[in-house]
């Protein structure tokens, strides 16, 4: 009796992902689509105007399918998607938001598995994902038809797989998606495609193609402008012409650079208080940050290069910067449980106390 449960809890498990780990993952699905509709119910339909002229483009779209529904410096993808589903359903606002909320449930899985296949516990996994779910900015963004929460979940889940064997090519895969999404994802790209080609247990062959994939989209991105508008950095001019008809480069690029550095204070504080904490904790004990550190760099240097030259967004660069929150609040869980289970009862309470007030931002 004891051998056939044994065999039918190993049958259960695909890749580490067991029966209990599906019942964790639909408590985070049924956590995000709470908060995104307690978010509805309160009236929160949307962040800006941006919101209302995505539904608009990808209504055209339904209509007249083009490989660039905008024709502007907007990436594609999220257009692709909700025009495909308006296409099936209807062209209504109400297909958009639907779409949305299903795409940000499966998204909860994603992250979830993502986190599992890194290493982390079921429990450790379930935690994070909740105060994922959780912070404000991801709370918010998460229940809207912006493409921000889905790219940040994406670029999470191909940053934490980037670094664990045999799951490289799932990373690279991950991050395509997300760099036709938002330019922000593409420092991301960039730091998946250097960890997996630094992955020297893997011969070079794999190594360069996974890191070739991780990059696909920015580089078609730019092959299309070149096409399409003769020059490869297009979208870039664009968003350039548009802020300096804003009032100004320089006084446009101080505005946005004074946000970015608000936006980023409280996740980069989170994250040297997860950083502290790593001190002396047992080897295997809790994710290495090095290559969440190196996207958070990656990151706020290319939009503050991005507002210094600029071609960065021309508003709400805190969106921006959601991948940041997203990391800080799993290093932080992350570290949390390790340091308690060590018995740095001081540790874990700071890394707990950083958390609350992360989540109640």
């Amino acid at each position: 009796m004891r051998g056939r449960a044994v065999k039918a809890y190993r049958g259960a498990a695909v890749n580490g992902f067991r029966r209990v780990d599906a019942r964790f993952a639909a408590l985070l699905v049924a956590l995000r689509v709470l908060v995104s509709a307690a978010l509805h119910a309160a009236g929160a339909r949307a962040v800006s105007d941006d919101d209302w002229a995505r539904v608009v483009i990808a209504e055209r779209f339904a209509e007249r399918p083009r490989l660039d529904p905008s024709g502007t410096s907007w990436l594609p993808a999220p257009f692709w998607l909700h025009g495909a589903a308006m296409r099936l359903s209807g062209a209504s606002f109400e297909v958009a938001q639907t779409t949305s909320t299903a795409l940000a449930a499966a998204l909860a899985v994603v992250l979830f598995y993502a986190l599992r296949r890194a290493g982390l516990g079921p429990r450790r996994a379930l935690a994070a994902g909740a105060a994922v779910v959780l912070v404000p900015p991801s709370a918010v963004l998460g229940a809207m038809i912006v493409p921000e929460w889905p790219v940040a979940v994406l670029g999470v889940a191909a940053l934490a797989l980037a670094a664990t064997p045999g799951a490289e090519w799932l990373a690279a895969a991950l991050v395509v998606p997300a760099t036709l999404a938002r330019y922000e994802a593409w420092p991301v790209a960039l730091v998946v495609a250097v960890a997996l080609l630094a992955r020297r247990a893997r011969p070079l062959g794999p190594r360069l193609a996974a890191s070739a994939l991780a990059l696909a989209g920015p580089l078609a991105w730019l092959a299309w402008n070149r096409v399409a508008h003769g020059d490869a950095l297009h979208f870039l001019a664009r968003v350039a012409a548009y802020r300096a008809a804003l009032g100004g480069p320089a006084a446009t690029a101080r505005v946005y650079l004074g946000a970015l550095a608000s936006g980023a204070a409280p996740p980069l504080f989170a994250l040297a208080v997860a950083w502290l904490a790593s001190h002396r904790l047992p080897s295997g004990s809790a994710r290495p940050l090095r290559v969440p550190a190196l996207a958070t760099l990656a990151l706020v240097g290319f939009l503050a290069l991005g507002a210094a030259g600029g071609g960065a967004p021309t508003h709400h660069p805190e969106r921006t910067l959601l991948l940041v929150w997203l990391l800080a609040a799993i290093a932080l869980v992350d570290r949390a449980a390790a340091t308690l289970r060590a018995g740095r009862r001081g540790a874990a309470l700071a890394c707990a106390a950083s958390l609350a007030a992360l989540v109640a931002y």
